[in-house]
């Protein structure tokens, strides 16, 4: 009878907990509830095109599309890796719902942190359902992992909230290698895959590796015995080939794509461009105080910008380090030192060390190490975002301490070290309080800074009106949260406080400093402008409905990078982390190569700066270039110039190496509308005078296949304004062709004088493959998920 009691008790607890956590995440965006508002989240907000793309490809034609036409003169969808469109929890918002409603996957990942953080405490760590409460609002709510929200870093989220369930599931495993944890950690890591975010998932199964990697070390040396250890690395190797397996179809052909070196990021970019947007100082002094160095435009540190924090709350950072007072375990000390080097991992450049050269790779550190001796580390970069890892291990600790302060641990204490404890914590009051009021110094931090090598340099007017509008208020609050959190462990071990009203104190001061923060990373903006189209956009769209053609937004003028895309126009500039390096170079970064000629045109003074394009507008098939009046209305211009999406001409030159070729396209001398730069010969000789005449009528037109009817006069070339790729076939009456490259970054092919049908189709060359790897996967889980409903049914 007691253990029903106790059961039906437990369960209320739980329904509290969670139902106060669900309404607490609610209330933070409730200004978005019942509104005409959305979140001003920029990734998020260009990401729109991707997901009006595959919706208008799903429902328009039936199609998963293999082909984004509408960035980038086209961009491969999957295998670059264009968002989180295979994981289970975003495919209700990415596929039904408004592209402008993308806040409510933000949201549910907060709610799905603190449930999974809980869940991790109470059954994997054996915490009581109060400390594993504290703990999941602690997780959700920190800021390095809630001011994700305002960038849009949807997919980093993801990751962050899967990371409890998946260090619980290895726990599990660990203690007990079975095949129900098998299959349940393995699920962890394939939803983690299914995120898309390849970085933060990479980072997540190394840190995942290390706990293995402890717990079997430990094992071995306490039971002095290797074969211990078989079981749990079985169960831990097991679950990592079948997550993958299970994420193959995501993650296979983005790999692939990369190693192939279709991507701007599939070459080696230099150690600059791996350690942008670490860690300096300014970031690690904002640790302690978020205002340090903060965010957006009170930003002064090295990064160019500044759109989130990295900062965990000041309560779970003091009572992490109260962890190791209370009961320096094993795998506490295990934990800390994790923390640690994820922290010096990501100080990049800045990352201590010994120096052996000027250059700033030149030195032995972690992650000059980490750099040179492990797969993958040269290809990424924005490491900070790794500190996913550090504010896990912070709020993972405070827990712990929790614990161990209503489990009253210094009871076990002998009298000498009860004392120094005692005595520590307010010394820990007095130093506090003295490493502020030196801190409080403006010209101390300054000098500090430029000692470390931080220097403030032109962004000295930012950290003055920083320092008194910012961070000393915010120094304030930081010293008046901290004393009350060490003198309320004071408090409790002294039998002043009841440990349980210390703790919901905590609680309490822990939410009201990180929601401080966290309401400034919660952009409200209206969706008014994305709910409805342009009269100039309908306008195009009517033109280019059965006559495809591009266009192209001036920068500024929207802030959606990939407003082309989102109003179903094809575009030729965009953005896109995996951009084709074949596109790049032919566009230039930004898209410089369209937009010099314009403002070239521009400061000449000519009446109409849009009219003749540019040789690189031209080739890409720009025909309409849009741009604000002085009444603040979008209007358009066309470019007569522009080839068709199917050209021809019986001109041609072959030309192999690629800077020379990018030379002579922004020739504007070269007439790009009669000769073609291939890079390959064709069987036929290029005539001089060229013949450029053809029709063309196009009988199918979708993202993944293309038919045209068309007719040439002579043999030549058919240039076709479609970015080059290994996916795309073209066939001539049936017949599949040979695809050259031309004009550096597009197709071409050679077509018999005539009437021809020409049909264009484009596939992943990398899923057939990815397919094979999952099915088994995939089929393996759904046989085991079968068994258990049986097994309990029966």
């Amino acid at each position: 009878m007691t253990v029903e009691i106790t059961k039906k008790e437990q369960t209320r607890q739980h329904a509290i907990i969670i139902g106060f956590m669900a309404v607490l995440t609610v209330c933070l965006f409730g200004e978005l509830f019942g509104s005409n508002k959305m979140l001003a989240s920029s990734d998020q907000i260009a990401g729109m095109g991707y997901r009006t793309s595959i919706q208008r490809g799903l429902f328009d034609n039936g199609q998963i599309i293999q082909w984004n036409k509408g960035i980038l003169c086209g961009m491969p969808f999957g295998d670059a890796l264009s968002g989180d469109f295979f994981y289970p929890p975003a495919i209700p918002f990415n596929y039904f719902a408004p592209a402008y409603n993308f806040a409510w996957k933000m949201i549910l990942d907060i709610f799905l942190a603190g449930l999974f953080f809980y869940l991790m405490l109470f059954k994997g760590f054996g915490l009581s359902p109060f400390v594993a409460g504290v703990g999941a609002v602690f997780y959700m709510l920190n800021p390095e992992f809630f001011s994700h929200v305002s960038p849009g870093h949807d997919a980093k989220m993801h990751v962050i909230s899967l990371l409890p369930y998946m260090v619980w599931r290895l726990k599990e495993g660990l203690d007990n290698p079975n095949l129900n944890n098998t299959m349940l950690f393995a699920l962890g890591i394939g939803l983690g895959v299914l995120t898309a975010h390849a970085q933060m998932v990479f980072f997540a199964m190394v840190g995942l590796g290390a706990v293995w990697l402890f717990f079997t070390i430990l094992q071995v040396v306490e039971t002095r015995n290797i074969k211990t250890s078989i079981k749990p690395a079985l169960f831990f190797w097991a679950s990592v080939i079948l997550g993958l397996s299970l994420g193959a179809v995501q993650i296979y052909p983005t790999f692939q794509f990369v190693q192939d070196a279709h991507s701007v990021r599939g070459v080696d970019r230099g150690f600059a461009f791996a350690t942008s947007w670490s860690m300096h100082w300014a970031e690690i002094f904002s640790l302690w105080v978020p205002e340090f160095g903060n965010w957006f435009e009170y930003y002064w540190g090295e990064n160019f910008f500044k759109l989130n924090t990295e900062y965990v709350g000041a309560v779970a950072t003091i009572t992490a380090a109260l962890a190791f007072v209370f009961k320096p375990t094993k795998w506490r000390f295990f934990w800390l030192s994790f923390g640690i080097f994820i922290l010096l991992f990501c100080m990049g450049a800045d990352s201590p060390g010994i120096r052996y050269g000027s250059n700033p790779e030149d030195v032995v550190s972690i992650y000059t190490l980490s750099y040179n001796f492990v797969f993958g580390i040269k290809k990424f970069r924005a490491i900070a975002m790794v500190m996913f890892w550090f504010s896990f291990v912070i709020v993972l600790l405070s827990a712990f301490s929790l614990k161990d302060i209503l489990d009253e641990e210094w009871k076990n204490f002998s009298e000498d070290r009860l004392k120094k404890t005692k005595t520590g914590l307010l010394i820990s009051i007095a130093a506090v309080v003295a490493v502020s009021f030196v801190f409080a110094n403006q010209n101390f931090v300054f000098n500090l800074m430029q000692t470390l090598g931080n220097p403030i340099g032109e962004k000295k007017n930012i950290f003055d009106a920083n320092f008194d509008k910012n961070y000393i208020p915010a120094l304030t609050g930081w010293v008046f949260v901290a004393i009350i959190t060490l003198g309320g462990v004071w408090a409790v071990i002294c039998g002043y406080v009841k440990k349980e009203i210390a703790v919901a104190a905590f609680l309490v001061l822990g939410m009201i400093d990180m929601i401080r923060v966290d309401t400034k990373f919660i952009l409200i903006q209206s969706n008014a402008q994305y709910k409805r189209i342009p009269v100039a956009v309908s306008e195009v769209l009517k033109k280019t409905k059965n006559n495809p053609a591009r266009s192209m937004f001036l920068p500024g003028v929207n802030s959606n990078a990939n407003a082309e895309s989102f109003y179903g126009l094809e575009g030729v500039n965009g953005f896109h982390d995996n951009e084709l390096r074949r596109y790049r170079e032919f566009r230039g970064n930004g898209g410089v190569n369209y937009l010099t000629p314009i403002y070239m045109r521009a400061n000449l003074g000519y009446p109409n700066p849009f009219a003749d394009g540019g040789n690189a507008l031209n080739i890409a098939n720009c025909r309409y270039i849009f741009y604000p009046t002085q009444n603040g209305t979008l209007s358009y211009a066309e470019n007569k110039n522009a080839l068709e999406r199917l050209a021809f001409t019986n001109n041609y030159v072959v030309m192999e190496n690629r800077e020379e070729i990018s030379e002579k396209l922004n020739n504007p001398n070269f007439a790009v509308n009669k000769t073609v730069i291939l890079e390959k010969k064709p069987k036929f000789e290029s005539v001089e005078d060229a013949n450029t005449q053809i029709s063309v009528k196009w009988t199918k037109y979708t993202a993944n296949e293309r038919t045209a009817q068309v007719e040439v006069e002579t043999d030549g070339i058919l240039r076709i304004s479609e970015v080059y790729y290994t996916g795309w076939s073209v066939f001539i009456d049936g017949k599949k062709q040979d695809i050259i490259n031309s004009d550096l970054a597009f197709m071409a092919v050679e077509i018999p004088a005539g009437k021809h049908k020409v049909e264009m189709k484009v596939k992943s060359p990398y899923m057939n493959t990815a397919m094979l790897l999952s099915i088994p996967g995939f089929g393996f889980l759904l046989a085991f998920l079968g068994l258990n409903f049986a097994r309990r049914k029966k």
